[in-house]
């Protein structure tokens, strides 16, 4: 797929966390992947950031839009927003939905915007541990 200007945005300092790494990975797989394929090329903007317990991740492309008629259905449970013979992806549309339950089982959300126009964004949140979470404080470890 060319024609896309990709660009990453994450936190300047390093944060550590526990969350399910491979989740994770299939969701912003996913996430990259559907904004590729559906939208026009343009601008592809990915965002990381933590804070307190929460990883937020954001796919920002600068495609058409989704009509908000239709926003509410994009997630929902197997159901294409274009299913005419002639649509542009190939698929069943089980992508988008299977990142919501995915995002769910984790304990998070994940919530599709667009202003129907100009921009589709993807917003995933997902509590995380960190690790010194995991830790025994030292009254523990030595009692």
């Amino acid at each position: 797929r060319t024609g896309h200007l990709l660009t990453v945005q994450r936190p300047s300092d390093t944060h550590e966390v526990f969350a399910d790494g491979a989740r994770i990975d299939q969701i912003v797989d996913e996430l990259i992947d559907n904004a590729l394929t559906h939208a026009d090329p343009g601008l592809l903007r990915v965002t990381l950031e933590v804070e307190d317990d929460v990883l937020e991740l954001c796919v920002i492309d600068s495609g058409p839009g989704i009509d908000p008629g239709r926003l509410a259905r994009v997630a929902d449970d197997f159901e294409m927003l274009d299913d005419s013979s002639t649509r542009r992806a190939q698929g069943l549309g089980l992508g988008l939905s299977l990142c919501r339950q995915t995002a769910e089982l984790l304990e998070g959300s994940l919530e599709i915007e667009s202003d129907g126009s100009s921009h589709t964004l993807a917003r995933l949140r997902l509590p995380v541990g960190h690790p010194s979470d995991s830790q025994p404080t030292p009254s523990a470890a030595a009692g």
